[in-house]
């Protein structure tokens, strides 16, 4: 599921999270962005207690806690980067919402893929406290709309 979300005065109903809100663009996407926040966040901590007893990396992609974050889409990207700085499984989020690795990942190590992950991150604007260049790369996530 990709978000869209323009110049209108109201935002669609997100999945049941985001209910309509007549302000300006800017503050919509902040509404968004903080509910889309929240879900991921409640998401993102069912699966990390769901793979707490899983070895299999395959089978915590089968997990519907994963299916469920993986169904957020691309928008959620930042938000799994963040996860990664803390977990190393959160590759397996990145690798689903993105489609494949953006580097060659075979035959290394968990941290070196995670290190990989990263410095991508850093790369494209994901790993900063500034919050236009987080707005400025969730838009042009979504601008496929």
């Amino acid at each position: 599921m990709t978000l869209c979300f323009g110049t209108t005065t109201s935002i669609s109903d997100y999945a049941g999270h985001v209910e309509a809100i007549d302000i300006s663009a800017d503050k919509q996407y902040v509404a968004l962005d903080w509910q889309v926040r929240v879900h991921f966040q409640r998401l993102a901590s069912e699966w990390e207690h769901d793979i707490y007893h899983v070895s299999s990396m395959e089978k915590m992609r089968e997990l519907p806690s994963f299916q469920a974050l993986i169904s957020l889409g691309k928008a959620v990207v930042p938000f799994a980067v963040e996860r990664l700085k803390r977990h190393v499984l959160w590759i397996l989020v990145l690798e689903a919402l993105l489609g494949k690795a953006p580097f060659a990942a075979e035959g290394k190590e968990l941290h070196e893929i995670k290190k990989a992950w990263l410095s991508w991150a850093r790369k494209h604007g994901y790993l900063t406290s500034n919050r236009t260049n987080q707005r400025r790369n969730a838009a042009r996530i979504s601008s496929t709309c």
